[in-house]
């Protein structure tokens, strides 16, 4: 073959090879402007995390096969949008948190973002490469940017010592983080906390958190009424008992303080829901009418926890975000 018919692939490998350096570099680039904060303790691309590395209340929760084919293929073609942030949390403990971005991501632009507040006790609802598939369809899919709190109560973050304490400071601590970044719509911060993430949220409006509105799945809005159900559970996982407990679990329901809510909030139950009464989310409502506060309560009849089996509730999502969006 004649030398001149090499020039063209010569060229075409030498475009290639140049187009994937500056491609690293910006990725590097990206991941120091990620670290820079002075709250950041570093960064790094979303790790993978062989099964049976996986804390013992996943192992339990994901299925092996399943974490190990669709969850790793659904990972892989996610690389370079999931990242990785350990972070300080207001009081100092060391925390962790993972930041999703949109498909067509850029840096240069803002983008609307949320702040999602996970539910589970200890590790059932830390972030995994199964979640990526959830999070892209539900929310980056729609060009968000999502930021993750794992909580100290999750993986391998400081032991949290009281649910409603320390996780709503690290939520508080990613917000402050978010807000710090060139990529996010300062005037459009939402926030969505699902099951104990809700108390994990109204407790951070409570605190202070200021975001445009707030989207609440499955929410836990009624500590004491759960407590009676789950007391067990509740004595593990707070470290109090007796009249500390009782104290602590008013403290961490809003049923008990509505009137500390001043955003929109829209609430999405199951009416199958046996982990989380649909009786406090309703109570809540109820109060919030009476106070004047935007809300919308939106029921599922075949809805259990975390909405499995109720069909239709990411549009309204979608339009509440749109509605309070600036």
């Amino acid at each position: 073959m004649h030398a001149k018919s090499f020039l063209p692939l010569a060229v075409g490998l030498v475009t290639l090879l140049a187009a994937a350096t500056a491609s690293a570099k910006s990725d590097q680039a990206f991941l120091k402007s990620l670290a820079a904060p002075s709250r950041v303790i570093a960064a790094e691309d979303y790790p993978w995390v062989p099964f049976s590395q996986l804390p013992a209340d996943l192992q339990q929760k994901l299925d092996k096969k399943t974490y190990e084919s669709k969850c790793k293929q659904r990972y892989e073609k996610a690389r370079g949008r999931y990242f990785d942030i350990r972070y300080k949390s207001t009081d100092g403990a060391k925390v962790e948190g993972v930041l999703a971005l949109p498909k067509g991501f850029d840096p240069a632009k803002s983008y609307p973002t949320i702040v999602f507040n996970h539910g589970g006790p200890g590790d059932k609802g830390r972030f995994t490469s199964c979640s990526v598939s959830y999070m892209d369809r539900f929310l980056t899919s729609q060009g968000y940017v999502v930021f993750y709190p794992q909580y100290r109560s999750s993986g391998s973050t400081d032991p949290f010592k009281v649910v409603g304490k320390g996780d709503v400071n690290d939520v508080l601590a990613m917000l402050e983080l978010a807000r710090s970044y060139g990529f996010v719509d300062k005037k459009n911060v939402f926030m969505i906390g699902e099951s104990r993430g809700a108390m994990v949220t109204y407790v951070a409006l409570k605190r202070g958190a200021q975001v445009n509105a707030v989207v609440i799945l499955c929410g836990l809005t009624d500590f004491q009424a759960f407590s009676k159900k789950r007391m067990d559970l509740i004595e593990k996982f707070s470290g109090l008992e007796g009249k500390a407990l009782t104290d602590a679990l008013q403290e961490r329901s809003v049923v008990n303080w509505p009137e500390s809510i001043k955003v929109p909030v829209l609430m999405l139950h199951g009416e199958k829901d046996t982990v989380t009464p649909l009786k406090g989310t309703q109570q809540l409502a109820q109060a919030l009418d009476r106070l004047g506060v935007e809300h919308k309560l939106i029921t599922y009849p075949k809805g259990k926890h975390c909405l499995k089996g109720a069909k239709g509730y990411e549009p309204e999502v979608y339009a509440w975000l749109k509605k309070y969006s600036r």
